[in-house]
C-alpha cells in the first residue's frame, strides 16, 4: 500500500518558523506496526531536496520505504487540485494497480474518499493515524471481497 505524504501541516505546523518534523516520530512508530506501507513524498519539499536528502528526514528503519517523489505539475496557479493531480501522475506512471491513500493538509475534492485530513495548524495527531488506520482496514477488506469474486 502506498500512503502519499505531505510534510508542512503534517509532520510539523505549518505556522511554525523552524521546520522540526516534530510530528515525525508519531508517523514512524505507525509506520513501524504497518510494515506494508510505502511513502511516495507529495511535499513542496521535494522542489527545493534532492531525493536522497528527502529520505534521510526519515529514520534508518523506515527510509528504505520512500520509494518515490510525485512529479511536479507545470502550473500549480490553474489546478486547485494541483496535488491531486501530481498524485495520480504518480500512479499513472509507476503503480496505478496498488492501493493508496494520502496524508495531507491541502485542498482535495469534498467526495474524495483517501485522504486523511491535517488541520495545519497543528499537524498530525493520534486521531488521524486512528483514521488512516480505519481506511486502510476498509480498503484491504474491499480487495480481499473484490479477490474472492
Amino acid at each position: 500500500m502506498i500512503l502519499f505524504l505531505s510534510f508542512d501541516g503534517v509532520l510539523h505546523s505549518a505556522g511554525q518558523t523552524q521546520q522540526h518534523f516534530d510530528r515525525l516520530p508519531l508517523l514512524e512508530n505507525w509506520l513501524r506496526t504497518h510494515d506494508e506501507i510505502q511513502l511516495v513524498i507529495s511535499s513542496k519539499w521535494r522542489k527545493k531536496m534532492p531525493f536522497e536528502d528527502i529520505c534521510h528526514i526519515f529514520s534508518d528503519d523506515i527510509r528504505h520505504r520512500v520509494i518515490g517523489m510525485t512529479p511536479l505539475i507545470a502550473d500549480e496557479t490553474h489546478d486547485e487540485y494541483w496535488r491531486l493531480t501530481e498524485i495520480f501522475d504518480w500512479l499513472n506512471h509507476c503503480s496505478a494497480d496498488v492501493p493508496w491513500l494520502v496524508l495531507d493538509d491541502g485542498v482535495f475534492p469534498q467526495a474524495f474518499k483517501r485522504l486523511v485530513w491535517c488541520d495545519p495548524e497543528k499537524g498530525l495527531t493520534s486521531d488521524e493515524l486512528q483514521k488512516l488506520s480505519q481506511m486502510k482496514s476498509s480498503m484491504v477488506r474491499e480487495m480481499s471481497a473484490c479477490r474472492l469474486n
